[in-house]
């Protein structure tokens, strides 16, 4: 009969063989058993021999197999016989047992993956059991990367084993896009980015949907879409990014908005809240005065509103400024129209603009911020019409035009001379100030004015906004163009004639000119770095040959109001700086600036200002054999020696002091003026230096320096002050010296002026001729090693 634990359904012997042992260990045996024919389940083949050591269990003591049967036999060879069991020797069936896992591969981590096993002969119930703890079904669902195993087992216990790879790619993460934002109507949005996607971007879209039902698709596998990209927004708009790759397909992230915004002034409040930088601006009802600065979008004033912009307030857009018909924007002085865009602007404004305090005669160059069909005598009425001017390049002199047929042109300056019944000069009359008035259309965006070589390369220009305009930007973005310094024209009529007529600014700093008020002449407008609304100004051409453009842009403007003046104070870098007077008792007024900064250097470069020698009385820094108002140096050392120049046309008695310092200076750092001619160490830091000259120029009498060291001081080396005699021997002067060989010696008077010289000397003893006045002559003494002292005589 058939061993009852037998499961073979086919290919199996009706009989079993029952085998045990005793007394034997590890005993291993060849068993052989014949059979019948009618013993077979038909068909015979295929069909093993098996044996069952002991109990049966599918699990853990399953039929064990050994070689096909044949001819009725049955051989088992190498059966092991355990001590005191029981072994049953039958046929079960044969042939192939395999399992194949299907269904593995590559899957994304947000795909299911169910693998499966397919069995392949055997005798049924299987059982399964798939590794890493996968269960025990036919089926299993791994969600990590690795080699997956199943083992089956039949109902005999034979076992069979299938594997396969599944390799799991994270799924895409689609990142985060930038924030929402509001842009202006029409304005192209800031770039959008995206951060946090784990795959590529494979492109953009845009849609006025949320759904994205209607995409635009734009070509960027970047994770930033740039401003051009993203477009124009006139609307709610929605922007999202796919991202993915070949694997795992793609997904798309959250959506970034841009929308628009608007706000209008209903006569009593804002609409939609307080108008932003973002937020377009409608004032439709009634009128509206700031209380405080506006930034809008843009700034549409319509339906007969009229609004109005005090002192001290600032318009500020990022757009478009629309005036309707009917309606107006009134900005007084001191206020500013900074647009950080290059729109168009539509209307007329109406603009005032504070002169300095001047006389009847004084002059203002001016230039007008807006454009239209103002005439230059509608700006001054009452200046006569033989005194509006224009700068011409090419003689360097100012020609009259006529201010009924000459308007403003942009970016052009005009000298104007003060209203004919303003305030005149004399008695006790005190300059005023006086209002022009600009109407038009504000200028906006890059101005390209034309420069003319002419002579010696001077233009008269204008800022052209109706905003200041930061002075080191402008003279930065004209390197290529023009020199380094700019010159404003602040003569006034109580001033004395030699004082200068050009207030100066470079990168180092300005210079001032007298204010006019006072004797000696009250501390002048310095201009600090801005140029104010309506201000023209004078620079100078580089090179002679056709024209060339001066370029001003919206970078430069600046609405830093600080003080109503027409110079303000820019952050510029840490700067010491001293500014020197010169003055004399008639109100004579000069004033020069020494700058150490980082950017400059000791030799001529673009922070020193060339002195235009439009005063006949003059302190200024003597450079490369000329004078310069304004000299920037390398960082402060206090071995550092600066040459200045003096020059007048009247002799007299002058004083130098320091107008005001600042960086190093306003420390503990000392402020000496060396006068050679006399022989002083001068420390301005305590007091004033008076001194007198005659009138002349004078390149080698006074420098700046920083450590009080004594002019021929004593303990130099070959000429010494008491080695060196002067004597009269016959009508003649002699210098003589015990010790040192002398290179040259100069003559001068009290009065500073040069009476004689003798050069190449190479000699220790030098006389002259001096005639028979009755004066104390000064006698500078310079060896060949270069040593000076200075010695008195009364001739």
């Amino acid at each position: 009969m058939k061993h009852p634990d037998n499961h073979s359904l086919t290919n199996y012997l009706s009989r079993y063989w029952s085998v045990k042992q005793t007394g034997i260990t590890g005993a291993v045996a060849t068993m052989t058993a014949n059979f019948v024919a009618a013993e077979v389940l038909v068909p015979a083949e295929p069909m093993f021999a098996a044996q069952l050591n002991g109990t049966f269990s599918q699990q853990t003591n399953p039929w064990k197999r050994f070689s096909p049967v044949s001819n009725l036999t049955l051989t088992a060879a190498g059966a092991i016989l355990e001590p005191a069991k029981t072994s049953y020797f039958t046929g079960i069936r044969g042939g192939a047992f395999t399992v194949a896992v299907l269904d593995g591969g590559t899957f994304c981590a947000n795909e299911t993956v169910t693998l499966a096993s397919n069995v392949t002969g055997g005798d049924m119930a299987y059982t399964y059991e798939w590794s890493g703890g996968l269960g025990t079904s036919a089926t299993a669902a791994p969600v990590e990367t690795g080699t997956y195993t199943v083992t089956v087992k039949d109902a005999n216990g034979i076992t069979a084993t299938g594997q396969t790879p599944v390799t799991i790619n994270p799924a895409p993460i689609a990142g985060i896009l930038s924030a929402n934002q509001t842009v202006c109507f029409a304005f192209e949005p800031e770039a959008i980015s995206l951060s946090g996607n784990t795959a590529p971007v494979l492109y953009w879209q845009r849609s006025d949907l949320p759904s994205f039902a209607n995409p635009v698709t734009i070509n960027n596998t970047t994770n930033t879409l740039t401003s051009r990209e993203a477009g124009e927004i006139i609307g709610t708009t929605y922007f999202r990014a796919a991202v993915g790759n070949a694997s795992c397909g793609t997904v798309f992230t959250e959506t970034a908005v841009i929308d628009t915004r608007t706000t209008v002034w209903n006569g009593t409040s804002w609409t939609n809240g307080i108008p932003d930088i973002r937020t377009a601006a409608v004032i439709s009802a009634g009128n509206y005065s700031l209380n405080t600065n506006l930034n809008a979008c843009s700034l549409t004033i319509t339906n007969g509103s009229n609004v109005y912009v005090p002192a001290n307030f600032d318009l500020t857009l990022n757009g478009t400024l629309t005036v309707a018909t009917g309606s107006t924007l009134t900005m007084e002085s001191n206020t500013n129209l900074v647009q950080l865009s290059s729109e168009q602007n539509f209307g007329d404004i109406i603009l005032k603009r504070n002169s300095a305090a001047l006389y009847k005669l004084d002059y203002t160059m001016w230039g007008s911020p807006l454009y239209g069909s103002q005439k230059l005598k509608n700006f001054s009425p009452q200046t006569l019409s033989n005194r509006f001017y224009i700068y011409n390049p090419v003689s360097d002199l100012f020609n009259v035009v006529d201010p009924l047929l000459t308007g403003f042109t942009a970016g052009t300056g005009y000298l104007i001379r003060m209203p004919d019944n303003h305030i005149a000069s004399g008695g006790t009359n005190l300059p005023q100030r006086w209002t022009g008035v600009f109407t038009g259309t504000p200028n906006n965006g890059s101005l390209n004015v034309p420069l003319t070589f002419g002579n010696e390369g001077f233009n008269l220009v204008s800022n052209p906004y109706a905003s200041l305009m930061n002075a080191d930007l402008f003279l930065a973005a004209n390197t290529a163009e023009i020199d380094g310094t700019i010159y404003f024209w602040r003569r006034r009529n109580a001033v004395p004639d030699a004082s200068a007529y050009y207030a100066t600014y470079t990168t180092a700093g300005g210079t001032g000119v007298p204010s006019g008020t006072g004797i000696p002449s009250a501390t002048s407008d310095i201009p600090n770095g801005f140029i104010q609304v309506g201000q023209g100004f004078i620079v100078q051409k580089k090179t002679a040959g056709g024209s060339a453009n001066l370029l001003f842009s919206n970078t430069m403007r600046s609405s830093a109001n600080d003080a109503d003046q027409f110079f303000r104070s820019t952050a510029a870098e840490d700067r010491s700086r001293i500014w020197l007077n010169i003055t004399n008792p008639a109100g004579v007024f000069g004033q020069t600036l020494i700058a150490y900064m980082s950017s400059a250097s000791n030799g001529i470069d673009r922070s020193d200002g060339k002195y235009l020698g439009d005063g006949t009385t003059a302190l200024t820094s003597w450079l490369d054999n000329s004078e310069y108002i304004i000299q920037g140096r390398a960082p402060f050392v206090s071995s550092d020696v600066v040459p200045l120049h003096f020059r007048t046309l009247s002799a007299g008695t002058y004083t130098i002091t320091v107008d005001h310092v600042d960086g190093i200076f306003t420390e503990s750092q000392d402020i000496y003026l060396r006068d050679r001619l006399l022989n002083i160490n001068h420390n301005l830091k305590n007091a004033a230096y008076t001194f007198t000259s005659a009138a002349g120029s004078f390149d080698s009498r006074f420098e700046v320096a920083y450590t009080s060291g004594v002019l021929g001081s004593d303990n130099t080396v070959g000429l010494e002050s008491n080695s060196v005699v002067l004597y009269k021997k016959d009508k003649d002067i002699v210098v003589s010296s015990r010790k040192a060989t002398l290179d040259h010696v100069e003559v001068f008077d009290m009065n500073g002026r040069l009476l004689a010289v003798a050069k190449n000397i190479n000699s220790k003893e030098v006389s002259f001729n001096l005639g028979q006045a009755n004066q104390v002559l000064i006698f500078r003494i310079t060896s060949t090693e270069g040593v000076t002292i200075s010695k008195k005589i009364i001739n």
